[in-house]
């Protein structure tokens, strides 16, 4: 979605540079350069389904976008510029179906699109134990002193964020 990349399109003919840069999903934070002759297209860009409010700046300048099933439709004529998208990425629950008899009463942690969960070999065994307060208020540190860099209130669900054996709750 948002991952650094260069890509060099043709629209009507003319060749368009695209360039994104972004720590995403550390931040919301993100550059999309454009070198073009002087076009005039419609650019889209995805809204992420968490984001709830965003800015996007054309050269410093609040850009004017519409919003069409869920992209910001940018229309205007382009030559070289950069647009700035900003938007909260910030962690909070979200409670599984409670008609999921297997999954009732349990909640995971999501940042964005990352889910986070508690693994026995950082938290210890019985994780079924573990109770967060619905309105717990989260705090984030991010760490580059661990294997795979994090926030410090949960690891990163993904096969290659497990820390070894044993349980995991997500």
């Amino acid at each position: 979605m948002f991952i650094q990349n260069k890509a060099s399109v043709k629209v009507g003919g003319r060749e368009v540079l695209l360039e994104v840069k972004s720590d995403y999903p550390r931040s919301g934070r993100i550059r999309i350069g454009i070198a073009a002759a002087e076009s005039k297209f419609k650019l889209h860009i995805r809204k992420p389904g968490f984001v709830t409010d965003w800015q996007i700046t054309i050269g410093g300048e609040r850009a004017d976008f519409t919003e069409k099933n869920h992209y910001a439709v940018l229309e205007r004529s382009w030559n070289e510029c950069s647009i700035e998208i900003n938007f909260e990425i910030t962690p909070h629950l979200v409670f599984s179906n409670p008609l999921v008899r297997a999954d009732c009463g349990k909640a995971c942690i999501m940042r964005g699109p990352e889910v986070y969960c508690l693994e026995e070999c950082d938290n210890g065994a019985n994780l079924g134990a573990v109770v967060v307060e619905n309105d717990v208020d989260f705090t984030e540190v991010w760490r580059n002193d661990v294997r795979l860099s994090c926030r410090t209130f949960a690891l990163p669900h993904s096969p290659m964020a497990h820390g070894g054996t044993g349980e995991k709750a997500r």
